[in-house]
């Protein structure tokens, strides 16, 4: 049964089983390499209601929906007001982000976060913006880091 083997490990000297062994290994090397993704260490961010300086004035946003497709996620959010609402500030992480928004020139502030999400998105392709048409919506789209089904975002 294993006479095909035997044959095969008596027939490899050392040094072709060590430079056999050595290209597996390399190859293997190239393959994590290609499969890693470098990235920044996160600095710790504390997501909230308000901002530090001036916590007053902040409504969060928690109302939302999303659809899932293979590389990316979109969230929506219905805006409260109709119309003068703008994206102030974002912040995207791995898993993780902050969007705060103004209406009126900061009149009434709103912040949308989501502190955990349930897998990790590519930050740096990630995008955020407000469509106008009948109601305002808040629309992100999140850049799934692989090609795999969310069944829930957080």
């Amino acid at each position: 049964m294993y006479r095909k083997w035997d044959a095969f490990v008596s027939s490899l000297s050392d040094s072709e089983e060590e430079e056999i062994i050595l290209k597996a290994k390399q190859a293997h090397r190239q393959a994590r390499v290609q499969m890693t993704v470098s990235r920044e260490p996160s600095k710790p961010f504390r997501y909230g209601i308000g901002d530090f300086k001036d916590p007053k004035g902040v409504i969060s946003l928690k109302q939302y929906y999303y659809e899932d497709y293979t590389e990316v996620a979109k969230v929506f959010v219905d805006l409260p007001h109709q119309s003068e609402i703008t994206i102030h500030s974002f912040d995207f992480r791995a898993q993780s982000f902050v969007i705060n928004l103004h209406w009126r020139n900061g009149e009434l502030r709103y912040r949308f976060a989501i502190p955990e999400l349930i897998m990790e998105i590519r930050p740096e392709l990630c995008t955020c913006s407000i469509q106008s048409k009948s109601s305002q919506k808040l629309i992100v789209e999140l850049q799934k880091l692989g090609r795999v089904h969310w069944p829930s975002l957080t």
